[in-house]
């Protein structure tokens, strides 16, 4: 998957990096006309009135100017070509009215020019650039998931109004859009320019000073568009990533940083982390993190069944009269994408069938992986404080009996894990023994009780805050216990988030020796869950 997902990364990333190559060569082109006509009206404006180079900027802040006549009309034509705002094409169609023109203010109207010839289709352009990288990132995801795991059917078509009206919808803090972001950028470059401009001719200062400082104002928009681009490219990589799994019902992803000596410590943090498909938030759990963010994400599977079971659900949900094929390793996306996106029924009859009701088979044997809610049934047929709680002085192993000798094999239970074996005893009743603590070499995890002969063990919850907090301690607790008691007293987790972590955790092939959950509030039994 890391292989898979870093390849649609950079496929995005190259259309970015295409349209920035563009944009760079536009940006040098339009700042070497501008240097050109502010030299070229200093040579101009002394020649034409014989005057020195001093003189001739003085004449540059006189009320009268013929020499732009010529070139209005050729900036009109090159404006429409150009696609030149409609406020500048106004200016520009005043201009060619007027006989006369204040000096400066045919300078700025040339360098204006120069400015929308470099600018002009840039909004158009990112439109089509992050229109792409939605929809080609949103389809070859699907494509990747389905190859890697070997099952093809049909899924949704965007359209292009579906399409647009995703990318105009603003996603950043400021609530602005990248069109808005883009004319924001345009006019602040304008404005400097002209200050600049007008800060020359008042002060009297030569030509290379302003060019200088244009120079740097035009690296400074082009360095703006170029992160304003990477960063709308990131996050709508993140976007189709993230409908692709929820067209496919993927129930978590993973978090994958790129790892280098350029990695700043929040990508660090964030690699390999898991979180659920329903609450991916673009920028907190989810990339882009910052302006040139390199992360991206991965579908997320515990096992190779799961991967199995998620597309059986999948395809079983929308069975009716469609048929899933078995895709080879080797499925081109060009076949893919004609057969499972366009619908061609020819490309999909030279994949194998797979017959639908092994799926729904498939999914109803796995039922055996889901939780039910039995806490009423519990406390219905308990028989609270029917026996006393005592202390195991034996505990066998792997075939082997540890005896307490109070070296290595201790009753050395806490106060507050003998409390909670009554919060048991005193709700539920029961048979139940404090298990003795074994310190080999051996490295034995014993659980804490031996409750009606099932190995049952304490875990609390405090701070962690991690997403698979349940899993995670049901997983370690492998040959320790079949059955874990939860104390979520002070857990920093609602008791909802922590009933809906169970539930998933009881669908996973790796924790399918746990039985029974049970949470603790307060001393308290408020909720028992059994594998069904």
């Amino acid at each position: 998957w890391r292989k898979r997902y870093k390849e649609i990364e950079q496929a995005a990333n190259n259309l970015s990096v295409e349209y920035i190559t563009n944009l760079e060569e536009k940006y040098r082109n339009c700042e070497m006309a501008i240097n050109n006509k502010i030299e070229a009206w200093y040579g101009r404006a002394a020649e034409n009135n014989n005057v020195s180079i001093e003189e001739a900027r003085r004449l540059l802040n006189s009320d009268e100017l013929k020499e732009l006549k010529w070139s209005v009309e050729q900036y009109i034509k090159a404006g429409k070509k150009n696609a030149a705002s409609k406020n500048f094409m106004k200016e520009l169609e005043n201009a060619s009215a007027k006989f006369h023109i204040n000096r400066l203010e045919a300078l700025k109207l040339e360098v204006r020019a120069q400015i929308e010839l470099a600018t002009g289709g840039l909004v158009d352009d990112v439109d089509k650039v992050v229109s792409d990288v939605y929809k080609n990132t949103f389809y070859k995801s699907l494509f990747e998931i389905q190859r890697g795991v070997g099952i093809g059917f049909d899924v949704s078509k965007l359209d292009t109004d579906y399409i647009q009206k995703i990318i105009s919808k603003p996603w950043s803090v400021d609530g602005t859009n990248f069109s808005s972001k883009l004319w924001g950028n345009k006019l602040l470059l304008i404005n400097t320019i002209d200050k600049e401009l007008t800060a020359m001719v008042l002060s009297g200062m030569g030509p290379k000073r302003t060019i200088k400082n244009i120079a740097n104002v035009l690296n400074t928009s082009k360095y703006a568009v170029k992160r304003l681009v990477l960063t709308e490219q990131a996050y709508f990589t993140t976007l189709a990533e993230k409908d692709s799994y929820k067209e496919l019902g993927l129930d978590a992803y993973e978090v994958l940083s790129t790892l280098d000596n350029r990695t700043c410590e929040v990508c660090g943090d964030m690699d390999r982390q898991h979180f659920y498909v329903k609450d991916m938030e673009i920028s907190v759990n989810a990339p882009p993190f910052h302006p040139f963010c390199r992360c991206t994400t991965i579908p997320y599977f515990e096992d190779d069944d799961m991967q199995q079971d998620t597309l059986a659900k999948r395809a079983s949900r929308d069975g009716d009269g469609k048929t899933v094929y078995e895709l080879p390793e080797d499925v081109t996306y060009k076949e893919w994408k004609k057969g499972f996106v366009e619908g061609d029924e020819e490309v999909k009859e030279t994949f194998m069938p797979m017959n639908l009701q092994f799926f729904a088979n498939h999914v109803e044997d796995n039922k055996s992986r889901e939780a039910v809610d039995v806490t009423e049934e519990f406390l219905l047929n308990a028989t609270p404080n029917s026996h006393e709680i005592k202390d195991l002085m034996e505990y066998e192993y792997d075939g082997q009996t540890y005896c307490v000798d109070n070296h290595l094999v201790k009753l050395d239970y806490s106060k507050y894990e003998r409390r909670i074996a009554d919060v048991i005893e005193n709700t539920l009743g029961g048979e139940l023994f404090m298990v003795p603590r074994i310190q080999t070499k051996q490295n034995i995890k014993t659980p804490d009780y031996l409750w009606e002969g099932e190995r049952v063990d304490l875990k609390t919850t405090n701070d962690d805050t991690s997403d698979n907090y349940i899993f995670n301690r049901c997983k370690g607790a492998k040959e320790q216990a079949t059955s874990l008691i939860f104390d979520i007293t002070n857990s920093k987790h609602t008791k909802e988030e922590l009933y809906e972590q169970t539930k998933d955790m009881y669908r996973s092939n790796r924790t399918k020796f746990i039985d029974k959950i049970i949470f603790v509030e307060n001393y308290k039994i408020i909720k028992i869950f059994k594998r069904k």
